[in-house]
């Protein structure tokens, strides 16, 4: 099965050690569109992404995360769950009840 002239040319050139931005004028594509193409034939291949080689897993919020800080409202000292958390518990209920009752 003869492959897309362009694939071959982008395979050839990954095998340069180029990366997409210094393939991109090569070939006339956007690096985003060279690094589909080249997913997708790995993909085609065989390749089965790990949950630790996916892109959003970088971007995940660590659910272990513990620590204290101070209320931005009271200034009293509460468990975080979350590394954006800002308000303890009072706080944030008196806050989403006083939301409410403006709407």
């Amino acid at each position: 099965m003869r492959q897309d002239p362009v694939l071959e040319k982008l395979l050839d050139l990954q095998k340069q050690n180029l990366k997409p931005h210094q393939m991109a004028p090569m070939v006339g594509m956007s690096r985003y569109a060279i690094i589909g193409k080249l997913y997708r034939h790995k993909v085609k291949n065989g390749y089965v992404p790990t949950r630790k080689d996916s892109y959003d897993s970088t971007r995940r919020l660590n659910k272990n995360f513990t620590g204290k800080r101070d209320c931005n409202v009271c200034q009293k000292e509460f468990d975080m769950i979350s590394k954006y958390d800002r308000f303890c518990d009072i706080c944030r209920k008196t806050a989403t009840n006083l939301t409410s009752w403006m709407l």
